[in-house]
This record gives C-alpha cells, sequence and structure tokens, in this order.
C-alpha cells in the first residue's frame, strides 16, 4: 500500500443527522429484564457523512453519498416514522456540502461506495446519467438489486437510486488499493459488500473509515455488535478482527459510520486534511 500523492486533500463533508433506538445498533440496548421489565428506550443520533478526496492522479473521488436530495420523500413516513430527521437543511444537501470546499459535484470523477443503504448511497440521485463511474463491492450490488425486486431487504435498499442509469463498476476484491493512497476492505456483517476505507495522507497519516461496520464508537472500541440491524453476527466479528488488527498495526485515526464523536475528533468541510 502507497501512501497518497502530495498534493491530496481530504474533506468530510457533514450530510445532516437522523435518530434511532439505540437497540438497533448496539446490541442489548434498551432490552427488557426481570428487574426492569419497561425500559427507557433511549435513542440516539446518526450523524451523516462522505468524504471528498481531492486526488493528483484522478481528480475528485467521492467515498459515499448520503440520503437522498430529499431523505424525508425518499424515506417516507413508515421509515422516518423510526428514523425521523433532526438535522437538515439546504446546507447538508450533497451538492452545496461540496461546494462549501470550493468544488463543483459537477467536478467528481468517481465515487466509492461502502455498502447500497438509502443513507450512504442515496445521494447518487445527482450522478443519474452522468457517465461517473460508481465504485461498489460485487456482493453489494447484487445483494441491492436483489433486495428491491424481491422486497426481502426494502427500506434499506430503494428502488429510486438503484437503477440502470448509473455507471456501475463492480469490485471483486476483498482487498483493493482502488487509486494510490486509498485502500478498500471488504467487511461484511451490517451489509453483505460493505467496504471500509483506509486514505493514507501525506501529512496528516493514514485514517481508516469504518462506514456501518461500526456505527458508534462503541462497536470498534468495545466490540459490541450492532443490534437488530446486524445482518451477520459471525462475519461481522471476522471483519472487526480485520479492522482492528489493520488500524493497530498503522495506528490510524478511525472515522466511526455515524458517531457524533467524530465531530471532536475531526476537521469538517471547509477545513481539509492533506
Amino acid at each position: 500500500m502507497a501512501v497518497a500523492p502530495d498534493g491530496t486533500k481530504l474533506w468530510i463533508l457533514r450530510l445532516g443527522a437522523t435518530e434511532g433506538d439505540l437497540g438497533w445498533f448496539l446490541q442489548g440496548a434498551n432490552t427488557s429484564r426481570v428487574s426492569e421489565p419497561n425500559p427507557y428506550n433511549v435513542r440516539r443520533e446518526l450523524k451523516m457523512f462522505a468524504m471528498l478526496i481531492e486526488h493528483p492522479d484522478v481528480g475528485l473521488v467521492l467515498y459515499d453519498c448520503g440520503p437522498a436530495p430529499d431523505p424525508v420523500k425518499a424515506w417516507g413516513p413508515a421509515f422516518t416514522d423510526a428514523f425521523p430527521w433532526v438535522e437538515y437543511t439546504d446546507e447538508n444537501r450533497l451538492d452545496r456540502a461540496i461546494s462549501k470546499t470550493g468544488n463543483d459535484i459537477a467536478d467528481v470523477k468517481a465515487v466509492v461506495l461502502s455498502h447500497l443503504h438509502l443513507d450512504h448511497a442515496g445521494g447518487l440521485h445527482h450522478f443519474k446519467d452522468s457517465g461517473v463511474p460508481i465504485y461498489v463491492h460485487e456482493s453489494e450490488l447484487r445483494h441491492a438489486f436483489y433486495a428491491v425486486a424481491s422486497r426481502e431487504d426494502y427500506g434499506n435498499y430503494l428502488p429510486d437510486y438503484l437503477t440502470f442509469d448509473q455507471n456501475w463498476q463492480p469490485l471483486s476484491d476483498d482487498t483493493l488499493e482502488i487509486f494510490q493512497g486509498m485502500t478498500l476492505y471488504l467487511t461484511p456483517g451490517h451489509a453483505k459488500g460493505l467496504m471500509g476505507m483506509m486514505l493514507e495522507l501525506p501529512e496528516t497519516g493514514p485514517v481508516y473509515f469504518t462506514s456501518d461496520q461500526c456505527v458508534f464508537r462503541e462497536n470498534f472500541d468495545d466490540l459490541v455488535p450492532p443490534g437488530w440491524g446486524l445482518r451477520d453476527q459471525d462475519a461481522w466479528f471476522r471483519s472487526m478482527r480485520k479492522a482492528r488488527r489493520l488500524c493497530e498495526q498503522m495506528n490510524a485515526k478511525v472515522f466511526y459510520g455515524h458517531d457524533e464523536v467524530n465531530l471532536k475528533n475531526f476537521k469538517t468541510a471547509p477545513d481539509y486534511y492533506s
């Protein structure tokens, strides 16, 4: 694995926030007990992020692209009853968030998706018919299209952005340096084809983006598996061993999928890392 070229920049984009019952994200949270049969159901905010990378060899690259431009409408009343939006304005739209960096969404040359859930890939609306390559693991792409066709995982995936007018570029490797200094790792568990990303910046050093493998810090630091939203617990623990070992070996900073603690540990656009 190589370090990204000199001149590489990383902007962390803030795309709003939703909230949900903590039981979705931390196993055992809000569980009733004999001593407390009706516990108070704690809810927690989920901050939405995307990463914009200016890569000297490629141009502008997005890692994830957030929700649809109008998430409340796109997600529907049933879904937003469980996961209401608590932070969203026009400034949180992907195109507006990119403009804060001094760039334009029309100049994005590639989109790399950790997975295809609606809060990470819904922003693909912006790239319809654009010809911009959309990189995603082939196992995730197959499952996502099957999920909406069969309605077996409908809700996490939506047909309005899973369309044939995208320039899909499926990836098959478990580990792939897709661009110099930007390495993807297949880490299933939360989703079948979820890919974490290690970005090795020339000055800042390595930063690992867990995506929803670790929605919150507790998933990574304390090895608390996700709750009701977990697809495959065995795969999740295998992925966690891989990710934790990788971050320890490289002494990498860790950016959790939706945790508010990211805002304390990292600066966001218009500030950037190099």
